[in-house]
């Protein structure tokens, strides 16, 4: 029998929410009518719609896909890979999303059509500066984001809303996704302080042996207070382009600012970074055609538990 064991924050959302769960580890059968139900979440359903508008990260180039399709219109489980990520946040109750594509987005905007919103990103200079050019298209009276990457297509609503709720209970700047891995190559490591306070995200090429000892990663998927947001940005991107970024080591290159560098930049001013744990499956992006394959199983599984489900409702 295929069984599932569910992350801490979700096995809450489902045994308050659906009444299935008398342990994390449950039945294919059970799973179906969680994932099932999942799509549409009442966990802070109104909290989404009112305060967040997605933000999806969709202008990388995918160079190691090898293939002229954008990486993010790559098919898994039948449809484009940026498909899953808008259905995860739309089903988190997210009504708004803004889609960050590159100059050349014809194939995109085929694709997506009219039910989202488009910011440019004319140069490929990180996803700092990405997330820059959806602030300056998103109302002004924003308050919140909510900030997927485009090939990460195995995030599930509950883990959003359980993001977003954590991220106004804690009053957060930023409020990221972790999960715990025995082998995290390859992930930017979450470095926190003696008493458990989040200081840093490490990515890999930085890290030092310390770090790179650190089981706890940075799942992609974040929470951001706007204003907040906007000013670091500003200020340090400046009005036009990258004037150049510092990384935990202080080598990261002045062409590319990342996210993750953001996230230190909430400890001078004592503004709270705060984090969900979730399940290692949903951080899996996809970035080689061997990525792609494993969300392909995944999805798969997903989709099999669905149509369980369904015909036990029939």
């Amino acid at each position: 029998m295929f069984t599932y064991v569910l992350p801490p924050h979700l096995q809450g959302v489902y045994w308050k929410e659906y009444g299935l769960l008398s342990s994390p580890c449950f039945a294919l059968s059970d799973l179906a009518v969680c994932l099932q139900t999942s799509h549409n979440p009442s966990v802070d359903s109104e909290v989404a719609s009112d305060r967040f508008v997605g933000v999806v990260l969709a202008a990388g180039r995918g160079s190691r896909m090898a293939s002229d399709t954008p990486k993010v219109l790559l098919p898994v489980a039948g449809r484009p890979l940026v498909e899953w990520v808008l259905d995860c946040l739309s089903g988190a109750g997210v009504r708004d999303i803004c889609v960050v594509v590159p100059q050349d987005s014809v194939e995109i905007r085929a694709v997506l059509g009219s039910r989202v919103e488009y910011a440019v990103q004319a140069e490929p200079t990180g996803t700092a500066d990405a997330a820059r050019c959806a602030l300056r298209v998103l109302d002004p009276q924003t308050e919140h984001i909510v900030l997927a990457c485009g090939d990460s297509p195995l995030f599930l609503p509950a883990t959003v809303a359980a993001l977003e709720e954590e991220h106004l209970r804690a009053g957060a700047a930023v409020t990221l996704t972790s999960a715990i891995l025995d082998n995290p190559t390859g992930y930017g490591r979450i470095v926190r302080s003696n008493d458990g306070v989040i200081v840093r995200v490490c990515e890999e090429k930085q890290a030092g042996q310390s770090e790179r000892k650190l089981k706890e990663v940075n799942g992609g998927l974040y929470a951001f207070e706007v204003a907040w947001l906007r000013a670091q940005l500003e200020e340090r991107l400046g009005p036009e382009r990258i004037q150049g970024a510092s990384s935990c080591s202080d080598v990261q290159s002045v062409s590319e600012f990342v996210l993750t560098r953001v996230v230190e930049m909430a400890v001078p001013g004592q503004r709270a970074v705060a984090s969900v744990s979730c399940d290692p499956e949903e951080i899996g992006g996809v970035n080689t055609p061997e990525e792609l394959a494993r969300a392909e199983r995944t999805l798969a599984v997903r989709q099999s538990a669905d149509q369980a489900a369904q015909k036990g409702r029939g």
